[in-house]
């Protein structure tokens, strides 16, 4: 059974009778059709999550794609297999070799985020105490990423990111 909701539009029950839905969003310059999809019942917490990343999302894209290019260079070299692939310079390197096809509303992060201290810093900065959480995953397909799957998740905790791996931190 569809439902119409006033902030994600049609949403769809996905075959783990969880209702997802598909929205057209502009990431650096490019439109595209992406999942968005809710670690729960949808709630205030993921419409309030959603909007707020909307609204941030052309600031905040440089940061996003600067830390995937980090990461990449990273490991890049690592592995024959990562070797194979172009050194990431720039958007455009990145663009080639990279898509986003989910958005991933949290209403928690997994404890290796959660544990990292990046997370630390950003919460401390950001919260004082006064601010709800609002936490993102991000997933792009990434061809350069040495595993079955070939997802890189970039977590963002109130629109700022806070860890990038190729592993899915939304399962």
């Amino acid at each position: 059974m569809d439902l119409l909701h006033p902030i994600f539009g049609e949403l769809e029950l996905n075959e783990f009778e969880e209702y997802e839905a598909i929205r057209l969003i502009k990431f650096s310059g490019l439109e595209k059709k992406v999942k968005i999809t809710f670690d729960d019942e949808i709630n205030e917490e993921h419409c309030q999550t959603y909007q707020s990343f909307i609204e941030n999302l052309d600031r905040i894209t440089p940061d996003i794609i600067q830390s995937i290019i980090e990461y990449q260079n990273e490991c890049h070299d690592y592995t024959d297999y990562t070797a194979s692939f172009k050194y990431f310079e720039n958007t455009n390197d990145l663009l080639e070799n990279t898509e986003l096809f989910e958005i991933a509303l949290q209403t928690e992060l997994h404890g290796v985020v959660t544990d990292s201290n990046l997370y630390h810093k950003v919460m401390k900065e950001e919260l004082n105490g006064t601010e709800e959480e609002r936490y993102v995953v991000l997933l792009f397909e990434a061809k350069w990423v040495n595993d079955d799957y070939r997802i890189l998740s970039v977590a963002l905790a109130n629109e700022k990111v806070i860890y990038v791996t190729d592993e899915n931190i939304t399962v």
